[in-house]
């Protein structure tokens, strides 16, 4: 397959398209972080009390109305994303159809219950963060530099994803959510939408972003791709005035000398920055 054959469009999902978006979102990064400690992923405790809270309810209530309910629940939605991930999270895929199944006493889901709360965590996390990006990129709120969004096609399918806006303090692009389908990865797809994305912004000054330092892959993909890394974070309101178009705004940006300072919207900001990398690449 070769990168010749997907085909790419700005700002055009239908609503078929949406969950399908969603669905590949949220397993490329349960595929990211399957492997990575709890502590370093960055995801802030309310998650995982969420994450024990609904195990744990829908585990009684399967007690009572049937384990049919926790089929529905938890295993199916889990399995729908898995199913992108052949090989991966095959105990936990095992324990939680044993508990589907009415197989499971309470000491069999107590002696579990950790082994499954982080996948769910992560899961009800990314499907969280989708949901929002979601939002904010069909609100199309006025008094913000507006969020654009990439797709890439393989016969009509959506395969990628990456959401963007101009940064009207620095010039650059920021990049703000990246997603390949699973099963589209490593064929130089996210490359080809990197450079897509600086085609559609002509005058951009280069583009900036962050990642979890626990996501090796994608911190790998950014450094093949010629960016430079930085934790020098200096959030801002991307309030920009309609008027000024992206030429202007790169011809004559507040910043007149970058350099490995990231400027993200303050939307971006989270509680703890620390389990964060950003990386930048300028243009010359």
């Amino acid at each position: 397959m070769k990168n010749e054959a997907f085909e790419f469009n700005w700002n055009r999902a239908v609503d078929s398209d949406w969950q399908e978006i969603k669905r590949f979102f949220v397993a490329a990064y349960l595929k990211a972080y399957q492997d990575c400690a709890e502590e370093k992923l960055g995801i802030v405790d309310r998650w995982k009390q969420k994450a024990t809270s609904f195990y744990e309810s829908a585990y009684q209530k399967a007690l009572h109305q049937g384990f049919h309910y926790f089929n529905e629940t938890v295993l199916e939605p889990f399995q729908y994303y898995t199913a992108y991930l052949p090989g991966s999270f095959v105990e936990e895929s095992q324990i939680l159809g044993t508990i589907a199944l009415g197989k499971a006493d309470k000491s069999f889901f107590e002696s579990t219950r950790n082994k499954i709360i982080r996948p769910i965590m992560i899961q009800q996390h990314f499907e969280n963060l989708f949901e929002v990006e979601k939002e904010k990129i069909i609100s199309k709120r006025l008094d913000q530099s507006k969020i654009h969004y990439l797709l890439s096609r393989l016969n009509e399918k959506v395969t990628g994803f990456f959401s963007c806006q101009l940064n009207p303090h620095s010039g650059r692009v920021y990049v703000r959510y990246v997603a390949v389908s699973p099963v589209h990865q490593r064929l130089g797809l996210g490359r080809k939408m990197i450079q897509e994305i600086s085609n559609f912004f002509p005058e951009n000054r280069g583009l900036e972003l962050f990642t979890r330092k626990a996501n090796l892959s994608s911190q790998e993909f950014y450094t093949k791709c010629g960016f430079l890394r930085s934790e020098k974070f200096n959030f801002r309101d991307y309030k920009i005035n309609e008027e000024i178009c992206p030429k202007l705004l790169s011809e004559h940006p507040p910043i007149e000398k970058l350099d490995d300072n990231l400027y993200p919207p303050l939307d971006e900001q989270h509680e703890d920055m620390e389990p964060f990398i950003g990386f930048y690449i300028n243009r010359e």
